[in-house]
């Protein structure tokens, strides 16, 4: 009688909370602020760059969001030389901003993965403290 008195509980209180969490995350719109190439700085010092270890050829920018109430600094990795067109300065995107990645929904139907490295809140008076 006890586990089902515990499982009726949990299906019943927990379960709608767990619902209205999951709804919460919710499709803002951003404008590009700026985007820059991300430079990876070398950890080599020595007479020679010759003599340099190789290092990983990788592609990577770094993009400023800002929403209503926030603004973004993030990161965009890519295994070639593309950036999508979506990524212009004064341009907007539909995101998902979650707690260390951003979604982009970008025009030709494909998400973007961002990576959180900043955020900040601003404490406008239409802003919400959410």
């Amino acid at each position: 009688m006890r586990n089902l008195t515990v499982s009726l509980f949990l299906l019943l209180v927990c379960a709608p909370l767990y619902a209205a969490r999951s709804t919460a995350i919710r499709n803002e719109t951003a404008t590009v602020v700026s985007v820059a190439t991300h430079e990876t700085p070398t950890n080599y010092v020595g007479d020679s760059p010759t003599d340099a270890p190789l290092q990983v050829q990788s592609y990577s920018y770094d993009i400023t969001l800002r929403t209503g109430c926030a603004s973004y600094i993030t990161e965009y990795d890519t295994p070639i030389d593309y950036l999508p067109s979506a990524f212009v300065a004064g341009g907007t995107l539909d995101i998902v901003a979650k707690r260390h990645t951003i979604l982009a929904n970008l025009p030709t139907g494909e998400e973007a993965l961002l990576i959180i490295h900043h955020r900040r809140r601003f404490l406008d008076s239409g802003c919400s403290n959410n």
